[in-house]
């Protein structure tokens, strides 16, 4: 089951990447005042290898502690 999740938790990431990083088809309104330096660097901060596998394993350490 958890090679099923962690592909598909995979595929997800790829798809989100594609869309977050493109800033046109995010269309932040002006009236939030969020320069787009800003954004691109917390968005790399999600996309981040590291932040990812994070994710993944406490996904699964939660898994394992509930069930």
């Amino acid at each position: 089951m958890l090679k099923k999740r962690k592909k598909y938790y995979d595929i997800c990431i790829r798809k989100s990447c594609k869309i977050f990083t493109d800033l046109d088809t995010l269309k932040i309104p002006e009236l939030w005042n969020v320069s787009g330096e800003f954004l691109r660097d917390k968005i790399n901060d999600f996309f981040e290898k590291q932040w990812i596998d994070g994710c993944f394993s406490n996904f699964v350490e939660t898994l394992q502690q509930n069930f």
